[in-house]
Parts: C-alpha cells; sequence; structure tokens
C-alpha cells in the first residue's frame, strides 16, 4: 500500500487532515496578528486616548486604536478646555480648564477627583504632567508665570519672569520642564529643574535659555537632553532640534506654518503639521544641519485644515491629529500614508493625548 505523509496511509491521512481544520474552525481560526481568535485582538483597556473638544466644553475618551468612544466628560464640568496630558501610572488626566480659572484632574473613568482652586486671572493654556510623581506643570499667560501643582492639585511653585508663556512640556527622563514663551518684546525657550518650590525667579533657577522669534510648541528629545521648537525666522518657519546647550544643531526649513509637533524617539520619527498647506509630514529625527521640508519629507499627507495638536502611540506609530479646522481626530497609519480612523463628534478639538505606556 502507497504511504504518503511519514509513513501514514491515505485514508489515515484524510482522517488526520479532517481532524485539523475542524480544530482550526472550532479556535476560530488565524488572524493576522496570529493570536488564533479569528479577530484583530481587542487594544488594551489601560491604555487610551484623550480629547479636549474645546467649544463643546467636553473632555472624550477613546479606546486607543480609535475603534470606540469609552465616554464624554459633559459640558457642565468644563469651561473652554484648552489642553489635556495624561497621567501614565494610573491613566488619569489632567485638564487645563481655562476659563473657570483652574486645573481639573479626571480620572481614568470620568471622575473629577482634585483641582486647583480658582485663581483671579488664571488662564492656564499648556498642562504637562512628570509621571515620576504626579506633578503637573501648568503655563498661566494672564499672569506670566509657570506653576508647579502636586498630584493633590495643592501649589508646589510659582515661577516668575515670563512674558507669555504659550507651551510647556516636562522632559520624563529628568523631571524637568520645557517652556515656551512667545511674549515681546523677547521669545525664548527654557528649561527649568525639578524639585522647585515656593516662589522662584525664572532667570536664577533655568538651566537652559535660548532666543528664538516666534516660538509656538516645544518637544522634549529624551535621550540628548534638547529639544524641538517651532519657531519664526525671517518671512518662513522652520522646526528646530537644539542640544542639551540650547544650540541650534539641525531641523527643517521651509515651512509655511508650523503647528505641533510629535516626537516618536523609540523609532526615530517626527511628525510636523504645517497649516499653510494643510499637510502633515513624517521624517526621520536625526537631522543635523539645516535642511528643507521637501528633501526630508518621508512621507507626506494632505487634506487637514487646521491641525491644532498631535500625539504619537509608541507602540505602534501610529500618529492622533487634531483638526479643528473640520472638528475631526484623525488616527494616521505609522508610515504617514493614510488615515486609519476619523473621529467626529467635535467643536473644536484642540488637544489630544495618549496612554500609550502603562507603568
Amino acid at each position: 500500500m502507497k504511504r504518503d505523509f511519514r509513513g501514514m496511509s491515505p485514508r489515515l491521512w484524510g482522517a488526520w487532515m479532517v481532524c485539523v481544520i475542524l480544530a482550526f474552525v472550532l479556535l476560530g481560526g488565524c488572524d493576522e496578528d496570529g493570536a488564533g481568535n479569528g479577530t484583530t485582538p481587542a487594544p488594551d483597556p489601560n491604555q487610551a486616548g484623550w480629547v479636549c473638544s474645546t467649544n463643546t466644553d467636553e473632555v472624550v475618551k477613546f479606546t486607543i486604536n480609535g475603534s470606540e468612544e469609552l465616554l464624554r466628560v459633559d459640558g457642565d464640568r468644563f469651561f473652554f478646555p484648552r489642553d489635556i496630558a495624561v497621567d501614565m501610572r494610573d491613566g488619569a488626566v489632567w485638564v487645563a480648564d481655562r476659563y473657570n480659572n483652574r486645573l481639573v484632574r479626571v480620572t481614568a473613568d470620568g471622575l473629577i477627583d482634585v483641582w486647583t482652586e480658582p485663581m483671579e486671572h488664571f488662564r492656564p493654556s499648556s498642562v504637562s504632567v512628570d509621571n515620576s510623581n504626579g506633578n503637573v506643570w501648568a503655563t498661566d499667560k494672564d499672569r506670566s508665570q509657570v506653576l508647579i501643582f502636586d498630584e493633590d492639585a495643592e501649589l508646589l511653585c510659582t515661577i516668575t519672569g515670563f512674558n507669555f508663556p504659550f507651551h510647556l512640556m516636562v522632559d520624563q527622563n529628568d523631571g524637568g520642564c520645557w517652556v515656551a514663551d512667545e511674549g515681546y518684546p523677547t521669545s525664548f525657550v527654557c528649561k527649568l529643574p525639578a524639585g522647585l518650590t515656593g516662589t522662584v525667579a525664572r532667570g536664577g533657577v533655568q538651566t537652559v535659555y535660548f532666543e528664538a522669534d516666534g516660538v509656538f510648541f516645544c518637544v522634549p528629545e529624551e535621550a540628548s537632553g534638547g529639544v524641538w521648537v517651532s519657531l519664526l525666522t525671517g518671512d518662513d518657519y522652520l522646526v528646530g532640534r537644539y542640544n542639551s546647550s540650547g544650540n541650534l544643531v539641525g531641523g527643517v526649513g521651509e515651512l509655511g506654518g508650523p503647528s505641533a509637533l510629535a516626537l516618536d524617539e523609540g523609532e526615530g520619527i517626527l511628525w510636523i503639521s504645517d497649516n499653510s498647506t494643510g499637510k502633515l509630514y513624517r521624517i526621520e529625527s536625526d537631522l543635523s544641519g539645516m535642511e528643507t521640508i521637501e528633501n526630508l519629507a518621508l512621507s507626506e499627507l494632505a487634506g487637514f485644515f487646521e491641525i491644532s495638536d498631535l500625539a504619537v502611540n509608541r507602540n505602534n506609530g501610529d500618529a492622533w491629529v487634531a483638526d479643528k479646522g473640520s472638528n475631526e481626530v484623525s488616527i494616521v497609519k505609522a508610515d504617514g500614508s493614510e488615515i486609519l480612523v476619523t473621529l467626529t463628534g467635535f467643536n473644536d478639538p484642540h488637544s489630544v493625548a495618549l496612554r500609550d505606556e502603562v507603568q
């Protein structure tokens, strides 16, 4: 008798194949990730994307892949929420509740549990969390200050000496904070150290300082201790890469209006939005010397209206794009080639923040 497979007869071979097929069907087959359940794996419930819908006074939470809206904290709680930052430790977020003159902490399940005491003329525009201890940094543009609060919303420090502090971001490598001040007569970027208390003058504590016209956004490059900044040079804008001493070492020029930045340091990718062209650029971030965007764009995606914020999912490289001009948030594929998901139901989605890493 002829034998086919390791000495197995054709009849036994057929029976064996039937068993294999039945087992495959009962187990649900294999999906593209090899999980064997026939569907794309569900997103990690501890990871999420948050959006400030500023003109509806709402904060909205989604699954990290954008497949489901998880909760919506309604407009009775906020008055023009301007910025949002995630505490990676527990998934809570801090919201710059601009016209309620306060910062608000929203738990991962949507409960407001602590907030700063309302302060006269306190107009927070930017907020960032130190994930090592839960301290919160915020800009106070109207009073030309930067404030630090602890995780219970108690004021720790007031830093004076700013003009118009517009944007800040904590360097999670050392707990210091980069601040971009676009005020008159001088626009500048500085870095403030961790551990400040009381009332201090910026000039006496800053560890890095450099002047830069038309400053808008600053994003730490934590591995090098440097920072990325969008700024004005003559009639054009550029995105500059500064080292830990505040020296310009590289960047991208000939941009019409860079409005937001996001750095995926693990993959070495920088995302830049340019509202003058309605484009989102994805470029390699290891830049030394100045280049033009045309020479560096690895990919570009057009069709946006007025991008106000960017965030990158460091697990898969996808970018979240808050386009307040279209009242949409888009999730863009990691290679920058296409929009994977479009989220709607906003009015001026001004800020996005992701909990992409669970501590």
